[in-house]
C-alpha cells in the first residue's frame, strides 16, 4: 500500500510540476523572443535612419569603393551586415561576403516591404552565410529620386545562445522540483500510510470477527475524526451483532419448543434449518447441508416438498407417517428462494372427529327410534282424548316433528362430512333438476299465492349425485318460498365460462348484512320466530354448501332487507 501510495502522489505531482513548467516555459521563450526581435528590430531601424543620408551622397556619386570602406568601417566596430543594393536589386556592397556570388535581391521580402513602407523587415534563413538574420532595408532617395537601398542585417545566434542558457536553467528546475517531489512525496506516505495502515489492518481483524477492537490515530484533525468514526462503527457492529444473535437464539427457541416439525430448504433442496420435532419425526440428527431426500425416507412426503421447489409454488397435503396422521404444508419463499416445510401431527383431532362422528351418528339412530314411538302414541291420543287435550297432544307431534328433522339433517350433515361424501355421479340435466324440485314445492309456492319463473338452457349438464343436487336446490327453493309473503321466486341457469351457474331468487324479506357472512353456519337462523313456526332447524343452508362443495363448486348470497335474495350455485360444467 505504501508504494502504491507514494506512486500516486509523486505521479501527481510530476504532472503538476511538468504541467506548470511547460506552460511557463512556452510562455517565457515566446516572449524573450518576442523582446528580442523587437529590440533589434528597432536598433536596425535607428541604423537604417542614422546611415541612410551618408550611403546615399555617396551612392550618388558613384563612390563605391568609398561605400566599401565605410560599410566595413562599421562592420567592424559592430555586430551588423550591411548591404547596398541598386535599384535592379544588383548587390553593390556586402560587409560578409563577395558580391559577384550574391544573386539579385529586388525579390526579398525586406526589400520588396521597403519599395511600400519606405522600411521593411523580415527574419529568415540566409543560404548565403547558412544563418538565420534579421534583416532591415530602408530605401535610398537623392533628390525625390530612387537610387538604391540598404540593408541592415543582424545574427539571430545571440538568442539562441540565450535560449540554449534557459533550457539548461529549466532542466536544472525540473530536476530540483522533481528531487523536491520524491521527498515530499516520501514524507507524505510516510504520514498518511501508517494510519491508513492502521486501519486496514483493523478492518481485517473486524471482519475475522474481532469486534473488541479499538484504533486510536494521532495525527491530522481528519485522521482522528476518520479512527473515531472506525470506532463508533465497531461498536454499533458489535450491538447489532448482539442484537442479532439474542433474536437468532429466541428464534431458535421457539423453533426447538414448537410441536410442529419445521425444515428450511434452498432452491437446491439442501437443508438450511430445521428444529428438534422435524429431527425427531424423521429420526434425524444433523440436518444442515443435506438434501431433503437424505433426510425424508419416505417417498411420498419426499416428492411433496420437491414439486414446491421445482414448481417454486406453495401447497398443503394429508399424510400417513409410522401410524400417525399429518397435515404438510409447504410453502416457497420467491424472494429468498427457500422452500419452508411443516408438519402437524393431526392424529388427536381425526381421533377425535372420528369419535365426534360416531357420537352423532349413533346419538342420531337412536333418538330415531324413540321419537318415532313418541309422534305415534301421541297422533293416537290425539285420536282418543277430547279436543281439550288433543291441543296438547298436537305440541307434543310438533316438537317431536322438528326433533326427527334435527336428528334427520344432523345424519345427512354426518354423511357429507365423509371423504366421498357418498356421492353417486352421473351426467345430469340442470332443467330436469330445477324442474323436479319445482314440482315438489308445487303446492307450496300455489298455496303462498306466489309466482315462480324459470329461465334454462336446456342443453346445460353436470356431472353430479341426483338426489343431493336435487336437495340443494328443494333447500333454496323452500327458504325463497318461506320467506317470500308475495310476489315471485326465480330459478335461472345458463354456462358461463364452463360454469354451470344457477340462481335461485325472490323478492322477500332479505337478509340483513350483518347476517350474510353467517348464514351458512350450523343452527344458524336469521329470524328464530319464524323459522321455529315454520319448522326450520337451521341445518338447511350448512346441508347445501357441503353438497355444493362436495361437488366442487361455491356458493354465494346477496340480500338487503325488503329487495329479496339471490343464491347463486357455481358448478362444473
Amino acid at each position: 500500500m505504501k508504494r502504491t501510495l507514494f506512486t500516486k502522489i509523486l505521479a501527481a505531482q510530476a504532472i503538476l510540476i511538468i504541467l506548470i513548467l511547460s506552460a511557463y516555459y512556452s510562455f517565457t521563450v515566446r516572449e524573450l523572443k518576442n523582446a528580442f526581435i523587437s529590440s533589434s528590430k528597432a536598433s536596425i531601424e535607428n541604423l537604417l535612419h542614422a546611415l541612410a543620408p551618408q550611403t546615399a551622397v555617396l551612392l550618388e556619386t558613384g563612390g563605391t569603393k568609398e561605400l566599401t570602406t565605410l560599410c566595413s568601417a562599421f562592420t567592424r566596430s559592430s555586430k551588423y551586415r550591411l548591404t547596398v543594393i541598386d535599384p535592379r536589386g544588383v548587390v553593390l556592397v556586402d560587409t560578409e561576403n563577395e558580391v559577384s556570388g550574391m544573386g539579385n535581391h529586388i525579390g526579398r521580402p525586406e526589400v520588396q516591404e521597403a519599395l511600400t513602407n519606405t522600411t521593411g523587415f523580415s527574419m529568415r534563413f540566409s543560404s548565403t552565410a547558412h544563418e538565420d538574420f534579421l534583416y532591415g532595408a530602408a530605401v535610398l532617395k537623392s533628390n525625390g529620386r530612387h537610387i538604391g537601398f540598404l540593408r541592415v542585417s543582424a545574427h539571430l545566434k545571440d538568442i539562441k545562445t540565450f535560449l540554449a542558457t534557459f533550457n539548461l536553467r529549466m532542466l536544472q528546475l525540473a530536476i530540483f522540483l522533481f528531487l523536491g517531489a520524491i521527498v515530499f512525496a516520501f514524507i507524505a506516505t510516510r504520514r498518511f500510510s501508517r494510519p491508513i495502515s492502521e486501519l486496514v489492518s483493523a478492518t481485517k481483524s473486524v471482519s475475522e470477527g474481532n469486534l473488541q477492537l479499538h484504533v486510536s490515530i494521532e495525527g491530522s484533525s481528519e485522521m482522528n475524526e476518520l479512527s473515531l468514526s472506525f470506532n463508533n462503527m465497531v461498536e454499533r457492529l458489535r450491538a447489532l451483532i448482539a442484537e442479532t444473535e439474542l433474536q437468532k437464539n429466541e428464534i431458535l427457541a421457539i423453533l426447538g419448543s414448537m410441536s410442529e416439525s419445521l425444515a428450511v430448504f434452498d432452491e437446491n433442496g439442501v437443508a438450511k434449518l430445521s428444529n428438534t420435532s422435524f429431527n425427531t419425526v424423521f429420526n434425524v440428527d444433523k440436518t444442515e447441508g443435506r438434501h431433503y431426500w437424505e433426510l425424508i425416507r419416505d417417498r411420498v412426503v419426499s416428492e411433496f416438498i420437491e414439486n414446491a421447489i421445482r414448481g417454486k409454488s406453495s401447497s398443503t397435503d394429508e399424510f400417513t407417517l409410522k401410524s400417525r396422521n399429518y397435515v404438510a404444508s409447504a410453502s416457497y419463499i420467491t424472494q429468498k428462494n427457500e422452500c419452508v416445510f411443516i408438519l402437524t401431527d393431526v392424529t388427536t383431532l381425526k381421533n377425535l372427529e372420528a369419535i365426534k362422528k360416531d357420537l352423532v351418528t349413533n346419538v342420531s339412530h337412536e333418538l330415531r327410534t324413540p321419537l318415532t314411538a313418541i309422534k305415534g302414541y301421541a297422533e293416537t291420543l290425539a285420536e282418543v282424548t277430547d279436543k281439550k287435550h288433543a291441543q296438547y297432544c298436537r305440541i307434543i307431534i310438533q316438537h317431536t316433528d322438528r326433533l326427527i328433522s334435527i336428528v334427520k339433517d344432523i345424519l345427512t350433515l354426518s354423511n357429507l362430512e365423509s371423504p366421498s361424501g357418498g356421492l353417486e355421479i352421473s351426467d345430469l340435466s340442470v332443467k330436469s333438476l330445477i324442474d323436479n324440485a319445482a314440482a315438489a314445492l308445487e303446492y307450496r309456492i300455489k298455496e303462498s299465492g306466489l309466482e315462480i319463473n324459470i329461465s334454462v338452457d336446456p342443453a346445460l349438464t353436470v356431472k353430479g349425485d341426483a338426489f343431493k343436487l336435487e336437495q340443494v336446490l328443494i333447500n333454496l327453493l323452500d327458504n325463497a318460498v318461506k320467506y317470500t309473503e308475495k310476489g315471485t321466486v326465480s330459478l335461472r341457469a345458463e354456462k358461463k365460462d364452463g360454469t354451470a351457474v344457477i340462481e335461485v331468487s325472490d323478492t322477500g324479506i332479505g337478509i340483513p348484512a350483518e347476517h350474510i357472512d353467517r348464514i351458512f353456519e350450523r343452527f344458524y337462523v336469521v329470524n328464530k320466530s319464524r323459522s321455529r313456526e315454520s319448522g326450520g332447524t337451521g341445518l338447511g343452508l350448512s346441508i347445501v354448501k357441503h353438497i355444493v362443495q362436495l361437488h366442487g363448486g361455491s356458493i354465494r348470497v346477496a340480500s338487503s332487507p325488503g329487495a329479496g335474495t339471490v343464491f347463486t350455485v357455481e358448478l362444473p360444467a
